[in-house]
């Protein structure tokens, strides 16, 4: 096994890199099966049962060394607060100083999770730690706090009453005080209870105050929204103003007077590819802007990003230069349902319409519908594209 020794403020930590240990190895050298370091689940969901088995299991381990992982993460809530020391980097020179101080933690590795929320468990840094765990590499995880691990009172009480115990993993909180190893049935019982529901109510509290500044900015005629409408873009001083796009402003004209015309929207469409015309996804992808539409599936948006990475989009055309693929092929085209959006968004006309959908609770990303009755609408809230004889028109055709 490979050791090497790594510096930090108050001492030396000694370092065992999680890939070069065997999935039933201990650090100790003796070989140790995962599977009887965890605690036994019997099926029922006695706490006090499962406390006995776990102190047990702890007990086997106190003259062992525990391979301890590091899970730092940071989210966009925290970076609004400016607290200092949630930061990443203040968050690892104290779980380092605090395995520095014990010779029995020796850092394996950490994970990082920046810019992601506690309130869900699908990050992509914590679910391969938590495999790390299941394959045996790690056997103690390190946190600042328990909100960094979670701010979901029943998943992260799941994964603290059950989840860990079963898999023999030790878990601390520096900053809470919290060993798993060393405390007591009361603090697990009633101190990390409440720990989790001030965490839940902290991401509550905050989503209730990001949905109430954006309802009050909708009503004042702001735009809110990650990325300006096809025509438009956010304005260089005030992100939350929009401005005419002149680039793709012409083309939501051409669109109309088309559609005057008496052309369809499969027509229009048609004259659009023909005329190889970045449609409003691609363009946003080769103006370089990190966008995700939810009128394209998941497959299809990560072929046409790998695309737009490796330069395989003409950057004037849009058109694939490279790749056969239909289906990719299929996004970089125009279609008649983005024609159709376009053709009946008032926002052209300078009626700027949002809440359209909303979040049904700050615990799920998913999104419902919203009654028309209901939605946000400001007049003469943009610089009009279209005349609004034009709109009318086109929408009585």
């Amino acid at each position: 096994m490979c050791e090497s020794r790594l510096s930090v403020k108050h001492g030396t930590v000694r370092v065992v890199h999680y890939d070069e240990i065997s999935a039933g190895g201990s650090v100790s050298g003796r070989e140790t099966d995962p599977s009887a370091l965890s605690c036994p689940y019997t099926g029922t969901d006695d706490g006090h049962e499962r406390e006995i088995l776990w102190q047990s299991r702890i007990a086997e381990r106190q003259q062992e060394i525990w391979r301890c992982a590091i899970y730092l993460r940071l989210s966009r809530e925290d970076e609004g607060t400016a607290i200092e020391s949630n930061s990443i980097r203040n968050q690892r020179v104290l779980l380092m100083d605090y395995i520095a101080a014990r010779p029995e933690l020796c850092f394996t590795g950490e994970w990082v999770d920046d810019g992601y929320s506690g309130s869900s468990f699908e990050r992509p840094a914590l679910q391969r730690m938590l495999q790390a765990a299941r394959d045996g590499k790690v056997d103690c995880i390190l946190v600042k706090d328990l909100s960094r691990f979670g701010r979901e009172y029943i998943q992260t009480g799941w994964y603290l009453k059950k989840w860990f115990p079963q898999w023999g993993i030790r878990f601390i909180a520096v900053a809470d005080h919290y060993d798993s190893a060393s405390a007591l049935f009361g603090e697990k019982a009633l101190l990390l209870p409440i720990l989790n529901l001030m965490n839940d109510a902290y991401c509550r509290d905050i989503s209730r105050k990001v949905k109430n500044s954006q309802e009050a900015r909708r009503r004042q005629g702001d735009y809110v929204g990650a990325f300006a409408p096809y025509g438009y873009q956010k304005a260089m001083i005030n992100k939350h103003k929009l401005v005419v796009d002149r680039q793709t402003a012409d083309v939501v004209q051409k669109i109309f007077h088309w559609k005057n015309a008496g052309h369809s929207a499969e027509k229009i469409c048609a004259f659009l590819n023909v005329l190889l015309i970045p449609s409003p996804y691609v363009y946003k992808k080769i103006s370089g802007q990190s966008y995700k539409s939810g009128f394209v599936d998941r497959r299809k948006q990560n072929s046409l990003s790998n695309m737009t990475n490796n330069k395989d989009v003409n950057e004037t055309s849009g058109q694939s230069c490279l790749s056969d693929n239909t289906d990719t092929q299929k996004v970089l085209l125009w279609s008649p349902v983005a024609v159709r959006r376009i053709l009946k968004n008032q926002l052209y006309i300078g009626i700027l319409q949002q809440g359209k959908t909303r979040k049904i609770n700050y615990k799920l990303a998913q999104r419902c519908k919203v009654p028309p009755e209901e939605w946000i609408r400001t007049d003469k809230a943009v610089p009009p594209i279209i005349e609004e004889s034009l709109f009318w028109k086109c929408q009585s055709r």
